[in-house]
C-alpha cells in the first residue's frame, strides 16, 4: 500500500511538486503519501462514514483521516528526520568495517 502510494506520487509529483506546479514542500508531499496509504488500507475515499455494522476494525473514514493527517504527518516527519526513526543492526558496524578493509 505505501509502496504504491509512494511510487505513484513520485511519478505524479516529482521532487515535492504537484500537478499544478506548486510546491507543497516535504511535509505536504508526505501528507499526500500518508493520505493515499490510508485510502489503500481501506479508508473510505469519499469521506462518508461507514455504517458501524459494516465497518472493519481500526479502519477510519477519510474524514477522520483528514482530521488526523496534520498530527500524523508532523509526528512521522519528526520521527524520520531524526535518529528516533532508525535502528542500527548489531552487525552493521562490523560489516561496514569489513567492507572498508577490503577496499582499502
Amino acid at each position: 500500500m505505501i509502496a504504491s502510494a509512494l511510487k505513484d506520487l513520485q511519478r505524479e509529483w516529482p521532487a515535492y511538486s504537484t500537478s499544478k506546479d506548486t510546491r507543497p514542500g516535504a511535509e505536504g508531499w508526505w501528507a499526500e503519501v500518508i493520505r493515499r496509504t490510508a485510502i489503500g488500507a481501506g479508508s473510505d475515499p469519499t469521506g462518508r462514514s461507514i455504517p458501524r455494522e459494516y465497518a472493519r476494525p481500526n479502519i477510519l473514514a477519510l474524514t477522520e483521516v483528514k482530521k488526523a493527517l496534520p498530527v500524523i504527518t508532523s509526528k512521522l516527519m519528526q520521527r524520520f528526520s531524526s535518529r528516533e526513526g532508525y535502528e542500527l543492526y548489531a552487525d552493521t558496524l562490523s560489516t561496514c568495517t569489513f567492507y572498508f578493509l577490503i577496499i582499502a
